[in-house]
């Protein structure tokens, strides 16, 4: 999960990633067939179609489903039937009567928007960040960078876990009389504390 510069948390996912556009900025559409079934979008699925950048948006989707669910659609079956649902079924969504309370419209829609099975009728990522669900998201209340800013430095807590082992593995040789001695010190010390 890669990071920025202030410690906020950025999706990618770069396994089978590929330049989509040439230097005339014109689109290229690809024929592959690699990936995990449960993001897969259905005209990756089906040979011969092609896909492009809007692939994305239905993994986007999916992963959106993911998070509010706290598991991707589908996900208990195998995935070669997966892969047979995802062409034949209706695409995923959000079960309005179970999710209706916890979730707002304006994400139920823009899932929706993402799900769609034609790729022609799904939006781009700009049309995509105009949504309303994207136009009130509120900035990270705590970035990861303030959250660590207290931590002294990663050698500092390397050397002090080194630092621990050592004693701990000068306990193990000592004979149980001193072992017990300093158990018992360190017991008392621990209550009155």
């Amino acid at each position: 999960m890669p990071l920025d510069g202030n410690g906020l948390v950025k999706l990618a996912d770069f396994g089978v990633s590929a330049c989509m556009f040439d230097k005339g900025d014109r689109q290229w559409s690809r024929n592959t067939f690699v990936g995990t079934p449960f993001w897969m979008a259905p005209e990756v699925l089906q040979p011969g179609s092609g896909y492009d950048f809007k692939t994305d948006i239905w993994s986007f989707g999916i992963n959106a489903l993911e998070l509010a669910r706290g598991h991707a659609p589908f996900s208990k079956y195998p995935p070669m039937k997966v892969l047979l649902m995802t062409i034949h079924n209706a695409p995923p969504g959000l079960d309005y009567d179970r999710d209706k309370k916890k979730l707002s419209k304006s994400f139920k829609e823009m899932v929706a928007m993402c799900l769609v099975k034609d790729q022609t009728k799904r939006p781009t990522a700009e049309k995509l960040l105009k949504h309303s669900f994207f136009k009130h998201a509120k900035p990270p209340v705590l970035s990861l960078k303030k959250l660590f800013a207290d931590l002294p430095p990663l050698w500092n807590r390397v050397k002090a876990l080194e630092l621990k082992d050592a004693a701990q593995l000068a306990l193990q040789k000592m004979p149980s009389a001193e072992q017990e001695a300093i158990s018992q010190s360190e017991y008392q010390r621990g209550v009155s504390a």
